[in-house]
């Protein structure tokens, strides 16, 4: 439904044509902020942005590739947006796992817990605070290279640390 339509539905009376002029202009007015505020919605989100593709991109430290097409250039764009402060044991080992290394991702809080009534025990570890965002990488198959590190790095969010283990 046009916004015109709606405008002339709020007044119960035909006012006149001077009166259906107005709420034409207005109603255009109207579908005309509704289209531009759609198109504002689709470029807050990477799977569907045009116009701010580049500044997407920027933010997220890629680069434009020569003859690569909007669509391709989304779909780099999205997956670095999902790999990006991801926190899924499982998705850095399958990250891993795409570079040839075999890991297996400890937590420090795996050995240590937090002392919680009912569940702890005198002379339970206590869990350090310092702890919880720590990740140890530890690599089955060969030592961890700057390529392993670097990208693990690059896509971890700034509060973790990781600590890597070779064989």
């Amino acid at each position: 439904m046009m916004h015109a339509d709606a405008l002339k539905k709020l007044i119960p009376i035909a006012l006149g044509d001077i009166s259906d002029r107005d709420m034409e202009i207005e109603g255009a007015l109207l579908d005309s902020e509704a289209a531009t505020i759609t198109s504002t919605l689709r470029e807050w989100f990477p799977s569907t942005t045009e116009a701010l593709l580049e500044q997407w991109e920027r933010e997220y430290g890629l680069g434009i590739r020569a003859g690569a097409g909007i669509d391709e250039r989304r779909a780099v764009l999205l997956a670095q947006y999902v790999y990006v402060g991801n926190l899924a044991k499982s998705h850095f080992e399958s990250l891993c796992n795409t570079l040839g290394y075999e890991v297996v991702i400890t937590e420090g809080g795996e050995e240590y817990r937090m002392f919680r009534a009912g569940i702890s025990a005198a002379g339970d570890p206590v869990f350090a605070a310092a702890l919880m965002w720590n990740w140890t990488v530890k690599t089955t198959n060969r030592s961890p290279g700057a390529d392993l590190i670097e990208l693990l790095n690059d896509l971890n969010p700034p509060h973790m640390k990781l600590e890597f283990e070779g064989p």
